[in-house]
């Protein structure tokens, strides 16, 4: 099942349903409490080329998950991407899947609970992705890595979901 209407796409273009994509997974995880700051923002890392533009911007402005805010980086790299909750992978991206989650299952972001979500990238959930995304808006739980990152994915996303995997890191 398909978190899209069956007509969005006459009425939004294809990132604007991916943007409100990612704002529903938001509102169907659960992050520790302790990773959030004094700000108590949501914060979306684009990693890669954006695809979004300022629409994603738009999607999340005046929307609120359990009381928090909504803030967007973009970057190339996961360090520019420091303090992010939910980080979305472009197609940009699509050939450094294995070295990206290399880097995000090392030391150095252990215990950073981030809910990943692939943008319709061969093999994202095999190398430690939490969701992808395929080109139809369908969607794929790596039910491991969710797991990993201490997320606590609520039963409606379980159930729409396309395909649940149980994969550890490659």
């Amino acid at each position: 099942m398909s978190l899209a209407p069956k007509n969005a796409s006459a009425q939004f273009g294809y990132y604007e349903i991916r943007g409100m994509m990612i704002y529903h997974f938001g509102r169907f995880v659960t992050w520790p409490e302790r990773v959030f700051n004094a700000e108590n923002k949501i914060v979306l890392g684009i990693l890669g080329d954006d695809p979004f533009g300022a629409s994603i911007d738009d999607i999340l402005r005046n929307r609120r998950i359990r009381g928090r805010t909504w803030e967007v980086k973009r970057g190339n790299s996961l360090n520019d991407l420091k303090g992010s909750h939910i980080i979305f992978v472009t197609q940009s991206k699509r050939n450094e899947i294995k070295e990206i989650f290399e880097e995000l299952n090392s030391s150095k972001y252990r215990r950073t609970n981030i809910l990943t979500i692939g943008d319709n990238i061969d093999d994202f959930c095999r190398y430690g992705g939490v969701m992808n995304v395929d080109r139809n808006n369908f969607f794929t739980i790596n039910s491991d890595a969710a797991n990993k990152a201490n997320l606590i994915i609520d039963s409606r996303l379980w159930q729409m979901a396309k395909q649940i995997e149980s994969y550890g890191n490659k």
